[in-house]
Order: C-alpha cells, then structure tokens, then sequence
C-alpha cells in the first residue's frame, strides 16, 4: 500500500484500511528505497560522463518523477492557501480548489531553481557520498509521515478517520534509526555528513509542517507533501556544504 501511494514504479497493491497507520509506517524504507534509485542515476550518470548541467538537470528531475509528483501537489496547494493571507476559511477553501493559483506556480518555479543551483554545485564538485542522498529522501517521508499519524488532521482529510496506532509510530521510528545507522556506515568514512544531511532534511521538514499547520489549524496529505520537499530542498543545500 505504502509503495503503491508514494512511488510511481508499479508495484501489488492490496487495499486494508485496517492496514492504513502500517502504510505510512513504512513511508521510511519507501524514501530509502527511492534514495537508493537516485544514487544508482547519480553512479551511471557520472559513469557515462555526462555534461555537469545536463546531470544536475536529471538528477533534480528524478525525485520528483520517483514520487509520481505526488507531493508538488501539497506544496503547490499550501503555497497558495498561505501566501493568500486570507481568513482560515479563505485558505482552507484555496487549499481545496483544484485551481492552480499565482502563489503556487511562482514557488514552485524558485523551489526547483534553487534544488537546480545545489545539485549542479554538487555534481560540479563530484564529491556527493551516495549516502546523503538516500537520506534526502527518507527522513522527509519518516517524519512527515509521524505527524501525519500524531498530529490532529483537519477536519476535511482523508486521515481524519484513520486509527491512531503507537505501535506503527514506533515500526516507524525504528525504520527511520535503522535507515540513518546504515547510511552512516556505508558512508565511506563520512558519517558526519550523512549525519548533516538527515538533520537538515529534518528540520526543514518540521519547520515548514508545523508553520502550514498553524496557519491552516490543522495537519493533512498536503502539508505533508509540502514538508516532503521542504526536507528534499535543504538535504540537496546540505551537499554542497
């Protein structure tokens, strides 16, 4: 179910609501999966010696397509309810409508500039431990996936429902450790890197949910996808520094 949702590659999908709170549970081994993906085309990419900026152009492609631009959606949307500067009402209405907004176009275009700018520093650089990238894209899906299962949901989410299992949250939390403990070791003598990264993605995924959230008093899959790239965007900085 997990797979089925948050990544485009085909894959079984057997629907359980009961199973719901286990979906996002394993939203972490999902991203790392995903990470693993992108690294192989960053490994063949430089392999085949490609032009830098022809490189840095896929590569910042590839998480959006991996995703099947599931989370541009969110980002685009919360963009356009907060920058309205509305009542609540105006900007729970915004978020719902499935109009594409000034807001959102404009922010979407200067997030993927900047994430353009830093991948192709990287690639210029050539010095990107495959790690750090597995981390971009797994500690953004771990921990917008915890809130989506702690926070209180908004009354129009489709997790409004969705039982509250702790058990989950944990499967969730170990994932997340295992996956940062094996980044750190396969990291070819870099861990504190590895170790900037996770925590970069980290806080940009944080800040930018509980900033959406208080704006819309409420969590929901939007500003979950919107922490998503807010995480991806600060752990593609992280390499460059």
């Amino acid at each position: 179910m997990s797979w089925g949702n948050f990544c485009f590659i085909p894959g079984p999908k057997k629907w359980d609501e009961e199973a719901r709170p286990y979906m996002l549970g394993w939203l972490p081994t999902v991203g790392a999966i995903m990470g693993l993906i992108w690294a192989l085309c960053f490994y063949i990419l430089f392999r085949v010696s490609l032009p830098v900026m022809a490189a840095a152009a896929i590569l910042t492609w590839v998480p959006f397509v991996l995703s099947g631009f599931i989370h541009v959606d969110g980002y685009m949307d919360v963009n356009d309810a907060v920058m309205s500067r509305g009542t609540l009402e105006k900007k729970r209405a915004i978020l719902k409508d499935s109009r594409c907004g000034t807001f959102a176009i404009v922010s979407l275009i200067f997030l993927v500039l900047v994430e353009f700018g830093f991948m192709a520093s990287a690639c210029e650089a050539g010095t990107v431990a495959y790690a750090r990238l597995v981390m971009i894209m797994t500690i953004p899906r771990a921990f917008s996936g915890l809130m989506m299962m702690t926070l209180k949901p908004m009354n129009t989410s489709q997790y409004i429902e969705m039982k509250r299992d702790h058990e989950a949250e944990v499967f969730l939390l170990v994932q997340t450790v295992l996956w940062i403990v094996i980044a750190a070791l396969v990291s070819g003598g870099e861990p504190v890197k590895v170790l900037l990264t996770a925590g970069l993605c980290l806080l940009g995924t944080l800040i930018s949910i509980f900033m959406a959230r208080h704006e819309l008093q409420g969590m929901n899959g939007d500003i979950a996808g919107y922490g998503i790239l807010w995480g991806e965007l600060l752990g593609i900085v992280s390499l460059v520094l």
